[in-house]
């Protein structure tokens, strides 16, 4: 392949995006690193961030700084917020500023834009849009409610879902992986999707937004959270969750909470208990949901299998 052939390439490469386009695209269609110096030093590639560059003659626009932004960082990385939302059409919101959200612990760009980290940015989270990864309208719309009033919310959600840019299951499940922990704004989209659904019961903990995630994305039904424990003794206490027409409970441990003999003895005690009445129990480690979770929705299915047999 000649010079004037990965030129063309490239081009047509950064024509898609805005007039941008990074070191590792450019390398990957041929460019050595001597020829990005020479294009750098002659101005035909202007450098405008560490590794991002925009074509000479193509002027700065809202499109490319969004690929900028999205490109110039390492690891999972989506358009987010105030940008997303008009990428999305979502009512009464603009694009300003330029926003991305990348995983928690991957490099920061902020000279390109506004930087959100998120220990919770799942595949399932993030859309294609003009060839831009956007955070989903639910996730969209949660990610603003930490900032934004209730109000312009509740209108947005609603727009949403009325021109079926959104569905209340789409919305409910972002809400249940997102819940369990102190972010800010979920009480504001816990509130709405109760008042959308009545019998809706958010998870109240990270374990429990976990295993709920797991199950969904396993192909499962959606368990019921905080389910009274059925066995004598135990009156007033609840199960992590459960499969009440399958006789089904799960409760998940996590070793900041189940790490002495005393509990290892009640959650014994519990399980008895729940036997008696006729009830299973399965027991899943917080590591178990984080790190093998089909694992878990495999167990779950299995033990569903044999209750309907």
């Amino acid at each position: 392949m000649t010079r004037r052939d990965i030129d063309h390439a490239i081009a047509t490469l950064a024509s898609a995006q805005g007039g941008v386009f990074v070191r590792r695209q450019a390398l990957a269609e041929g460019a050595s690193a001597k020829m990005i110096r020479a294009r750098v030093a002659t101005g035909q590639w202007q450098v405008i961030g560490d590794g991002v560059y925009r074509l000479r003659g193509w002027p700065p626009t809202w499109r490319g700084q969004l690929f900028a932004a999205v490109l110039g960082t390492a690891g999972v990385a989506a358009v987010s917020h105030h940008a997303a939302a008009v990428l999305h059409g979502i009512a009464t919101f603009d694009g300003e500023p330029v926003a991305i959200t990348v995983r928690h612990g991957g490099s920061r760009v902020a000279h390109l834009g506004d930087v959100h980290q998120s220990r919770r940015l799942l595949r399932d989270h993030v859309v294609v849009v003009d060839g831009l990864p956007v955070t989903s309208v639910a996730r969209t719309l949660i990610d603003l409610a930490a900032t934004e009033r209730r109000g312009r919310i509740e209108i947005a959600l609603d727009r949403a879902l009325a021109t079926k840019a959104l569905t209340i299951n789409e919305f409910l499940a972002v809400v249940d992986d997102l819940s369990g922990g102190r972010r800010r704004g979920m009480r504001t989209v816990r509130e709405l999707a109760v008042e959308r659904v009545g019998s809706y019961v958010p998870p109240s903990t990270v374990a429990e937004s976990l295993l709920v995630g797991a199950l969904r994305r396993g192909g499962l039904p959606r368990p019921v959270l905080q389910f009274p424990h059925p066995g004598r003794g135990f009156e007033g206490r609840r199960v992590d969750a459960a499969y009440p027409n399958a006789r089904l409970l799960i409760e998940v441990d996590s070793r900041s909470w189940h790490g002495g003999w005393v509990d290892m003895e009640r959650d014994r005690e519990r399980d008895v208990a729940a036997a008696a009445v006729g009830y299973r129990t399965l027991r899943f480690a917080v590591k178990h949901l984080a790190e093998r979770p089909e694992w878990v929705a495999d167990q779950v299915r299995a033990a569903l299998e044999v209750a309907a047999a």
